[in-house]
């Protein structure tokens, strides 16, 4: 199994963390007194990974293999860090951050689960996948080490609640919700059609689709399952194709999403789109081509050529020089800010027990680079809860957004 090691860029000034949000970036202010200083009547304690120099995290992703676009999530959090460590660090202690490939295999992310055990992290950041958190994570919760920023819609990861773990992206059952009754409210469409991954990513998404459909008696007159390992998807497309429903909706991954739209497409099947946040990123314009013009997406983060992303984009380009962004860049970027939000709430007491009290007190928090604040509770681990519709623009090459921020309220039914 291939293991990569990064660790976060050394830091280039001495100075130290004071402000951690104006205007949505993270933005830091010079002092010459120290930000410890403010917690020196109180003796330090930690945890497991933290210490007065460094605090440790880990991740774990497909940094290679066939959906290595989502390497990208890993990548954002390093930039993010590194950022924060040239700062001086979360008071004044700098990040270190362990980064694993996976290859979105939950046999490999089990192995570096035990190794991030291991290797003594204070907590796990932006772990990617459904189906490889839920293999994973019990060995990072029986250590007692959290897992923050879950890069994973899944209601399973958050309902119930568990204490040491904390999503942060809206769940598929809140988006399922709010994209078909979007487009059944302003393009209505009478009959739909669902492609989707053949494990509990796909299949929490495709149980709401059906039933927020069932709720305006829409017909669902095809559900069309794909496996992760698959690889040819034309009779996927076919099978659609012969169903031929008004629209088709698509909740998978962005390499096999794109395989199934350019299917459909060859075959001659032009049907409106609806494409999970999962795979709505400008990497589809690039994996999709032409198939992928028109199609309507939501998001949970801003556009990427927004002024609330410079500081993304800056450091990004800074740590990656010859990689070009991308929302799952931003997504893991937007994972790092979350926890170390939480982190340098903690100030001196970087225990376990402490970092956990910290992040359930966050409400309505806007310092994250979100399109909304993020929230949790002891008795809501949910992070964001609201979205917006886009539309890809072929000629742009961009993701435009057709509507302002929707919430759903997962114990309600109510669109705002």
């Amino acid at each position: 199994m291939k293991k990569t090691r990064i660790k976060s860029m050394a830091a280039l000034t001495g100075l130290a963390v004071l402000t951690w949000s104006v205007g949505g970036s993270s933005v830091f202010a010079s002092t010459a007194q120290p930000l410890a200083a403010h917690h020196t009547m109180k003796r330090a304690s930690y945890s497991q990974g933290a210490s007065n120099t460094q605090i440790v995290l880990g991740t774990s992703g497909p940094l290679t293999g066939p959906i290595a676009a989502y390497g990208a999530i890993a990548q954002g959090e390093n930039a993010y860090f590194n950022f924060v460590n040239s700062k001086g660090g979360i008071n004044h202690r700098k990040i270190k951050l362990i980064m694993l490939d996976d290859q979105y295999q939950p046999d490999k992310a089990v192995a570096n689960a035990r190794a991030l055990v291991s290797d003594g992290i204070f907590a796990a950041v932006g772990t990617l996948g459904t189906a490889t958190n839920q293999a994973a994570d019990p060995f990072l919760l029986r250590a007692n080490i959290p897992v923050t920023s879950v890069a994973t819609g899944s209601s399973a990861l958050t309902v119930p609640v568990v204490p040491l773990r904390f999503g942060l992206e809206p769940t598929y059952t809140l988006e399922g919700h709010v994209m078909t009754r979007w487009a059944i409210m302003h393009n209505h469409i009478k009959t739909i059609g669902v492609f989707y991954q053949n494990d509990d990513f796909g299949k929490e998404g495709l149980n709401a689709i059906v039933q927020e459909a069932a709720r305006y008696h829409v017909r669902v007159v095809a559900k069309v399952a794909y496996n992760a390992t698959d690889t040819d998807f034309s009779t996927y497309a076919l099978n659609m194709k012969r169903a031929h429903p008004q629209a088709v909706f698509e909740i998978g991954v962005p390499e096999p999403t794109a395989m199934f739209e350019i299917g459909m497409m060859q075959l001659g099947f032009h049907p409106q789109q609806y494409v999970t946040y999962v795979s709505g990123d400008p990497i589809m314009f690039k994996l999709a081509g032409k198939a992928f013009d028109g199609a309507y997406t939501d998001g949970w983060l801003p556009l990427l050529n927004s002024p609330k992303t410079a500081t993304f984009r800056a450091w990004f380009k800074k740590t990656y020089p010859n990689t070009p962004p991308t929302l799952l860049a931003l997504s893991g970027w937007v994972d790092a800010q979350v926890v170390a939000h939480g982190l340098a709430m903690c100030g001196n007491t970087l225990t376990t027990a402490n970092f956990i009290k910290q992040m359930n007190s966050i409400r309505n928090w806007r310092g994250a680079d979100t399109s909304s604040p993020v929230t949790y509770t002891p008795t809501n681990h949910f992070g964001v809860d609201a979205m917006y519709m886009l539309q890809a623009d072929g000629k742009t090459k961009q993701l435009v957004p057709k509507s302002g921020l929707i919430f759903y309220h997962q114990v309600g039914s109510s669109l705002n």
